[in-house]
């Protein structure tokens, strides 16, 4: 009964900040519009680039390391896609084939958690590079889901990069057998939180999480309200280090 309530009163919390889902990542509706570029990385098949950019109009740039997976992806006017593994240092990188396409991976602890059947080379590359490559001077949401990278590539991304982000919405894999990062996560989220974001957790394991850049997003002052009720309500929901 509880966890209902708990429920219901975070799902009318979101609604309330303005936020929306897209395959399992919140983000800010607000901070997205036809002028705004996103990119994701780990695109899978590009569900999330697709309808996100189907539903604001806004450019998308989709990065997937898989072949099969980057293959899958429909390439239309309104993203490119791009055949790479983002990870701390640009160059060829080794990636672990999974028997579940979703769940290949660059880490080696990860590859342990979910088993593999086999690796091939592809093209890595720093967020940084990429950027640079493709003339982005700013992000308006970066989409992370990346199998347990999150951890090197966030920390590989330079303070003055990560102050141009508007919002990113991040998986933590925190919930992978043997893969121990609970230190990691915390230390990420300080150092965001230093450099202007709020971090909203939208779930107890950490892979659904928010985090919104006020030096670049203006939130109204009710919706600042509801977010810090929503951040309130899962530290008061939560037993766990990370709220």
């Amino acid at each position: 009964m509880l966890h209902c309530v708990y429920r219901k009163i975070r799902d009318k919390l979101i609604n309330l900040s303005q936020f929306v889902q897209i395959r399992e990542h919140h983000f800010y509706a607000r901070g997205i519009d036809q002028n705004s570029l996103v990119v994701d990385l780990g695109a899978n098949k590009g569900d999330f680039s697709s309808q996100i950019s189907q539903t604001f109009g806004c450019k998308c740039y989709a990065l997937e390391a898989s072949p099969s997976l980057y293959n899958a992806i429909p390439e239309n006017s309104y993203f490119k896609k791009f055949n790479l593994a983002v990870c701390k240092k640009s160059g060829p990188v080794s990636f672990y084939l999974s028997s579940n396409p979703e769940a290949s991976t660059i880490v080696n602890d990860v590859k342990k958690a979910w088993g593999s059947i086999g690796t091939i080379i592809v093209d890595g590359t720093t967020l940084e590079n990429f950027l640079m490559r493709n003339k982005i001077s700013s992000i308006d949401l970066l989409k992370i889901d990346i199998e347990g990278a999150e951890i090197e590539v966030l920390n590989s991304i330079s303070d003055d990069t990560l102050r141009t982000i508007k919002q990113i919405t991040i998986e933590f894999h925190q919930f992978c057998k043997g893969f121990n990062c609970r230190q990691d996560i915390i230390r990420i989220k300080k150092r965001l939180k230093n450099l202007g974001f709020i971090c909203i957790i939208l779930n107890q394991n950490n892979t659904d999480v928010l985090f919104i850049n006020v030096h670049k997003i203006n939130l109204k002052w009710w919706e600042r309200f509801y977010v810090n009720l929503l951040i309130c309500l899962f530290a008061i929901r939560s037993d766990s280090a990370f709220a």
